[in-house]
């Protein structure tokens, strides 16, 4: 019995000893004391200087000015001075200043917040008793955010030149908890990996501590982009400062895509004290080369008992002179000519171009997606139009009757607004061609060339390669 009071004490000390090193205490304070609007007096950092507005951004001189180590406003119409602090890991802040109004006349000051949902200046205090004092506001979740900011603005624009009022120690004092803070990173496709940089800022927390994450699918998919992780694990030592490494590896194909992104998402840890709301955003830009304003060229060669067949569609659905920016979202056709019974499919390949500032790289092609293989661009009167090429022998192949079957493209995106349509030039339409064998036809060379470049009203002469 006589162990049992220690024991209990032992207890005590270890917990309230783990909250005390879990949640702290952080200060940002301007005193004022030297002539400059980047003063740092307190244990953390304002994100920026004060800045005025209306007036030059000079601590000695102006409406606004730092005089006898505080912040005077004299004559202050239509000015004002704000300064940004992070406050985005703070489970709670308040905020603390010193005034002397005894030369105020008949003016006021308004001492204001910024509010992260309403996106707005709110009014927390008003300085408009002619004494000396202190203000002291706690601040609400609205107020606490990456972009908190404190601002002074006069109640009116009727200030003389003898209305005057001094700001001192202003100061937020804010809890947090520990947070752990992983960045955003940008890497190119051929990269073959790409790190992120977990932190643990906030506060210390009682001891080590591990954290659990995993990769999440954006627009870039696992397995296609990236190596996905599923249950990884970064092993803390619960200073603040600590820095642990992500690794993942990235998959370089050959197709045309705009830039993706996936995200390391944070799923526990074992110390709940431990903020984990943070993500990180990897963007992977694509390192296929878009050609641009390429003449025609020659591509490909087939020789044997060849011919080919074709089918084509546009996703314009008047002519210019009716509506030169209607369009649709999809187009059917059938082949030109059938494929004779008993040929050979030897090639299919599909074509689509369309007008827009943004390459469209992915289409639908008989309930398919499909992705570009080759990408071409070229612009008419500054703006922007795109061709692709895809290798679609393979999902031909399999249709039963390619030559009696219907063919659906779709999911193209034409740009058929502003100067798009009102220079006529709207652009939308998809082709394939289909080369086959069959040895009841003559011997042949079938030569294919492919190119892009634009013109409007004109016309352009290419030199062929490859006969014989």
């Amino acid at each position: 019995m006589k162990y049992y009071p220690l024991l209990l004490t032992l207890i005590l000390l270890a917990f309230f000893g783990s909250v005390d090193k879990t949640y702290g205490q952080g200060t940002f304070l301007d005193n004022f004391n030297t002539t400059s609007y980047s003063n740092n007096n307190g244990t953390a950092n304002f994100a920026t200087n004060w800045v005025e507005t209306n007036e030059g951004t000079d601590p000695s001189n102006g409406r606004i000015q730092i005089n006898s180590s505080q912040l005077r406003f004299r004559n202050l119409d239509g000015r004002s001075i704000a300064r940004t602090l992070d406050l985005s890991i703070s489970t709670a802040a308040t905020l603390t200043l010193d005034y002397n109004a005894t030369s105020r006349g008949n003016e006021g000051l308004r001492v204001q917040l910024w509010n992260n949902t309403t996106l707005a200046y709110e009014t927390v205090a008003t300085i408009n008793t002619s004494v000396s004092g202190s203000i002291s506001h706690s601040l609400t979740a609205d107020q606490m955010s990456a972009a908190s900011a404190i601002r002074f603005v006069g109640v009116d624009n009727g200030w003389s030149n003898g209305e005057i009022i001094f700001i001192d120690n202003v100061q937020f004092v804010a809890t947090s908890s520990p947070y752990i803070s992983i960045d955003d990173v940008t890497v190119n496709e051929n990269a073959g990996t790409v790190s992120f940089t977990a932190t643990h800022i906030g506060n210390p927390t009682g001891g080590p501590f591990t954290v659990n994450f995993q990769t999440v699918d954006g627009t870039a998919t696992a397995g296609n982009d990236y190596t996905a992780i599923a249950g990884g694990t970064l092993n803390f030592n619960g200073l603040v400062g600590d820095t642990e490494t992500i690794v993942v590896s990235i998959t370089d194909d050959t197709l045309f895509e705009s830039a993706e992104t996936f995200t390391i998402q944070f799923t526990g840890t074992s110390d709940v004290s431990v903020d984990i709301t943070d993500t990180g955003i990897c963007t992977i830009n694509d390192n296929e080369v878009v050609l641009g304003n390429t003449p025609l060229t020659l591509f490909r060669e087939f020789d044997g008992y060849m011919d080919y067949t074709s089918t084509a569609g546009t996703l314009r659905t008047q002519p210019n002179t009716v509506d030169p920016c209607a369009i649709t979202t999809s187009s059917s056709n059938t082949l030109s000519s059938p494929i004779p019974a008993g040929a050979t499919i030897d090639a299919a390949y599909l074509y689509w171009s369309h007008s827009g500032a943004t390459m469209d790289s992915q289409v639908t092609f008989e309930g398919t997606t499909v992705d570009a293989q080759v990408a071409y661009t070229t612009s008419i009167i500054g703006l922007s139009f795109y061709g692709m090429f895809s290798d679609v022998t393979s999902l031909v192949s399999t249709i039963p009757n390619p030559s009696t079957n219907v063919y659906d493209f779709s999911g193209l995106t034409i740009d058929n607004t502003g100067s798009y349509c009102g220079s006529s030039v709207v652009l939308g339409g998809w082709s394939l061609m289909i080369f086959y064998t069959d040895t009841s036809l003559p011997a042949s060379t079938i030569n294919l060339y492919q190119g892009f470049d634009g013109n409007q009203n004109s016309s352009s002469t290419f030199s062929l390669s490859g006969f014989y």
